[in-house]
């Protein structure tokens, strides 16, 4: 069983760092006209996906019935790490339009943009569930009087 600390930083702190430096890369490549800051904005999306693959794949989702566990609490959250595959999904075929056209296909780099904002915002949601697995019982006793 995974511990709750590790369940919080896979799920919650490491998705939302590489969305807000991948928003970061994206606004300062429009800022400054350099394209390969969003080259590297649209890596950072494709190993988020990796990781989000690796989180979906591995086991570390409980299943709903865990003690602990909602079951609408583990649909937003596989519902994000989807997401999250997604838009890495469209970063790749993005960088492979930049190496097979020799130039970037902006109108999906702002469909990215956009998608990633939605997503860092909806990733913020996290923040609210409250997991509780692995916390110790609480012991009833009755006392007779």
């Amino acid at each position: 069983m995974i511990s709750v600390d590790t369940m919080e930083v896979l799920l919650r702190s490491i998705p939302q760092y590489f969305l807000f430096a991948a928003l970061g890369l994206l606004i300062f490549s429009w800022i400054n006209k350099k394209p390969r800051y969003s080259l590297l904005a649209e890596v950072v999306l494709i190993v988020a996906a990796i990781l989000s693959l690796y989180v979906l794949l591995s086991g570390y989702i409980p299943s709903p019935k865990t003690r602990g566990m909602n079951e609408e609490q583990l649909k937003t959250v596989i519902n994000m790490l989807l997401f999250i595959l997604t838009v890495g999904f469209l970063a790749l075929i993005s960088i492979l339009i930049r190496l097979l056209r020799k130039k970037m296909f902006s109108p999906l780099v702002v469909a990215i943009f956009v998608l990633t904002l939605v997503l860092f915002f909806q990733s913020t949601k996290l923040s609210r569930i409250k997991f509780e697995l692995n916390r110790p019982t609480e012991i009833v006793t009755d006392t007779i009087k």
